[in-house]
């Protein structure tokens, strides 16, 4: 491995819905508050309350590090701040997406 490459990067992100689903969860609990059982109701539909394109700001970096040739070795992080609403106006209040996310690959 050679010498280390680091890099940053920013940018605009532009996210489309593909489908949306959420899971529910309802606990049981006694007269003391203490959890006595769970139901879980998967795949409900989001509806109309999310929004189809989401728009946020990426900063990251990470470092790239020559194998062999023109095989490189990447690793990288990055954080995302949604800028609009995911909810898409619904009366149950507003969202806005957040993210951390690491990654490693290889680049040729």
């Amino acid at each position: 491995i050679g010498a280390a490459a680091p890099f940053v990067s920013l940018g605009p992100e532009v996210a489309f819905e593909v489908s949306c689903s959420v899971d529910e969860e309802i606990f049981s609990l006694d007269q003391f508050g203490r959890i006595v059982g769970k139901e879980t109701r998967g795949g409900m539909e989001c509806g109309d309350d999310t929004a189809s394109v989401q728009v946020g700001l990426r900063a990251g970096g990470g470092v790239e590090f020559p194998v062999s040739g023109s095989i490189r070795l990447v690793l990288r992080a990055h954080y995302l701040v949604g800028l609009t609403d995911a909810l898409d106006g619904s009366e149950r209040g507003n969202a806005k997406l957040q993210s951390i996310g690491v990654s490693a690959g290889i680049a040729f």
